[in-house]
């Protein structure tokens, strides 16, 4: 957690004890991780969907698991080709 203490340090509106300032840039760290981690379990699922076979892959998953796979993949994809925001995952399962 350097990171928080160093924002903190640097922070103008931080007083000694002052937990809703302490609690906020928590939160905003943790969040950066999560955003950070989702970008990347989308570009994971994105090359698993390139590389090996989606309907292997898919059929072995319920259908909300599914969902959230294709949703990744499109999600990913978009990222790549902005100007192609069409959708690209097969949901064969519908």
């Amino acid at each position: 957690m350097s990171f928080v203490g160093d924002e903190l340090r640097g922070h103008t509106q931080y007083k000694p004890g002052d937990i809703s300032t302490i609690s906020a840039l928590v939160s905003r760290s943790v969040l950066v991780e999560v955003v950070e981690h989702v970008d990347l379990l989308e570009s994971i699922l994105g090359n698993t969907w390139l590389y090996i076979n989606w309907h292997f892959i898919t059929k072995h998953l319920t259908t909300e698991q599914r969902e959230a796979f294709a949703d990744a993949v499109d999600a990913w994809s978009e990222a790549m080709n902005p100007e192609e925001p069409n959708p690209v995952a097969d949901r064969w399962w519908r």
